[in-house]
């Protein structure tokens, strides 16, 4: 990344050009922090109370890293660390952004901050390697395809505070077996289980209000009669109006390309 930086007094600079001075101070300063990380397998990281985007990312050395209590909010710092096996958080992580350890597909285990609330898109997208996850108790919603494509993924365990579970956030987890918990859920959004293969039960609460399209197509998940004579499947019902000398409907004609009921 390079900024234009003009020349000239500074009384004649303009906001735009002071804009870029600084941002360039930023820039070099950051990449003089994230040096002195590259080349290494082991780091113990300090000194900031966030990790920027994209600070490790495609690091391709880093094996273990252990966070320090500085830390509250991690963003996008670690994604495509292909040798990256191991992440120590402390426990004064507040929030981990969209996409932090996509593509780590050495990350074998994880136990997530008992501080967070959402796991967000594609947090852990193809992390192929991926055994074992711990979700605490305050996470509601796990995002989009946050899970997606974690092959060696095979059990995972859902507290009772998960409420929503959005758009493909499990698909393709191939060896997915075993779901549990999930007492609190509300919502399971479009594709969210799609080819999980081997996914045969899944824990049905009473509280779940709505299930979306193919939220469990390709798996050996059959719905229960009670959700759906519960009317479970679609409690948000679309209000349509039908012009005057319409024919038919088809169920293709009240769907949408999300697959919103």
């Amino acid at each position: 990344m390079a900024f234009l930086i003009k020349g000239g007094n500074s009384a004649d600079e303009n906001p735009d050009d002071q804009f870029l001075i600084q941002a360039e101070m930023r820039y070099a300063e950051r990449m003089k922090k994230k040096s002195k990380y590259k080349g290494q397998i082991e780091v113990i990281f300090s000194g900031d109370d966030s990790i920027d985007t994209d600070y490790f990312a495609c690091n391709d050395t880093l094996r273990y890293i252990e966070i320090e209590e500085c830390v509250d909010t991690i963003f996008s710092a670690f994604n495509c660390c292909i040798a990256l096996q191991r992440v120590i958080f402390p426990k004064t992580i507040n929030y981990i952004w969209d996409y932090s350890f996509k593509d780590c597909e050495s990350l074998k285990s994880i136990e997530l901050p008992s501080h967070i609330t959402e796991i967000c898109d594609e947090t852990f997208m193809d992390c192929k390697s991926l055994e074992y996850v711990f979700i605490p108790q305050g996470v509601t919603t796990i995002g989009d395809e946050a899970f997606a494509g974690c092959t060696s993924l095979r059990q995972i365990y859902l507290p009772q505070s998960v409420r929503n579970i959005r758009r493909f956030a499990f698909e393709d987890c191939k060896n997915l077996e075993r779901v549990e918990g999930g007492v609190g859920i509300k919502r399971i959004e479009y594709g969210a289980f799609s080819d999980c293969e081997k996914l045969k039960e899944f824990p049905f609460q009473s509280t779940i209000e709505c299930i979306k399209q193919f939220a469990f197509d390709n798996t050996e998940v059959c719905i229960p009669k009670s959700i759906l004579l519960n009317d479970s499947l679609c409690k948000d019902k679309l209000t349509v109006t039908v012009p005057d000398g319409t024919l038919a409907l088809t169920e293709c004609s009240l769907s949408r390309d999300d697959g919103d009921c």
